[in-house]
Parts: structure tokens; sequence; C-alpha cells
């Protein structure tokens, strides 16, 4: 079972629903508005959307963030990702609960003991960043996805990805 600090945050179907709708406005204006934005440096009604959202969610997106997601997700899935919280720095993260972590985003089910969790893909990227923050390397997400099955002799297990990352992670001073 993974600690408090690492238990998922509940997503909050209200606070999607308004994501929503305004990522959707976001993204159509974001083309029209896009030279002023970036270019001008104008304030322009995309400005107060953008705004808008990043004071829901306490982040910071620019137009650009949603010209793209349409070909990757949907835009429930999208407003979903957005609307989870930063995910927490866990300095003393373990071996173990790295395991875990990335027998979670391999398989697609939730660690043992997170029973609300019912789609686990919305939460991948959280616990991706989780992961690129408290375990600092240089893409623990390569380490998960793109591993060199012939380095292995097979493909690894969660355990051997998340021993690999603690042995080539990078040391930061605290």
């Amino acid at each position: 079972m993974l600690r408090k600090e690492l238990q998922p945050p509940k997503i909050d179907e209200k606070l999607v629903e308004q994501l929503m709708l305004l990522i959707k406005e976001i993204s159509d204006l974001s083309e029209e508005y896009y030279e002023e934005y970036y270019e001008k440096n104008e304030k322009t009604i995309l400005n107060d959307k953008i705004d808008m959202l990043n004071s829901k969610v306490h982040k910071k997106y620019e137009p650009i963030d949603f010209q793209n997601y349409m070909g990757a997700m949907s835009l429930e899935e999208f407003a979903k990702e957005i609307s989870l919280p930063n995910p927490p720095v866990v300095n003393d993260i373990t071996l173990e609960e790295v395991s875990k972590i990335i027998e979670m985003i391999i398989e697609l089910k939730s660690p043992e003991g997170i029973e609300e969790v019912e789609e686990v893909d919305d939460y991948i990227w959280y616990y991706i960043e989780l992961l690129e923050k408290s375990m600092p390397h240089n893409n623990i997400s390569d380490l998960i996805y793109w591993y060199d099955v012939e380095e292995y002799g097979h493909e690894p297990s969660a355990r051997e990805i998340a021993e690999k990352a603690f042995a080539t992670r990078e040391i930061r001073d605290l």
C-alpha cells in the first residue's frame, strides 16, 4: 500500500465539467489570437480564458497546450489531467514505492489499497510527474516506456525499471 502522500487525489467532476468548457473555448480562440498572444504580447479574451483556467487549477498553461492535446486524448481526459493538483515532491520515496507506481503505470491498474481509482489512465501523467519531481532522473518516462529489451534480456519488470531509475538518478543538492 502506498503511503498517504503518494495516494492519488480524487478527481473533482464538477471542476472537470468547468474545465471542459474553458478548454473548448481556449482551443477555439487559440488559433484566432495566436499572433496577439505570442508575437505581439497583446491582452485578448484568450488571455482572460487562460488566466481563468490557470486560477482554477493553480498551474500555468498557455495556448499551445490546448492545441496539442486533441491528437492524444479526448477533451474529458485532458480536463481530468488538468484538474489534478501538482504532485508533491517526496524526497524519501522508496524503491518499493517507485516499483508500485511504475507497475500501476505499466499495467494500468491501481496499486493495492487504492480502490477509489477506477480509471488509472487519468493518473498516469500525475504519477510520472510525481516520479520526475521525487526521483530526479533525466527522463524517467523513457525508462518506463522506451526500455531496451536487449539490455535486460527480456521485458523488464516494474521492479527492474525502478532499480535502474535509482541506479541512474541524478544527485541534487538539497
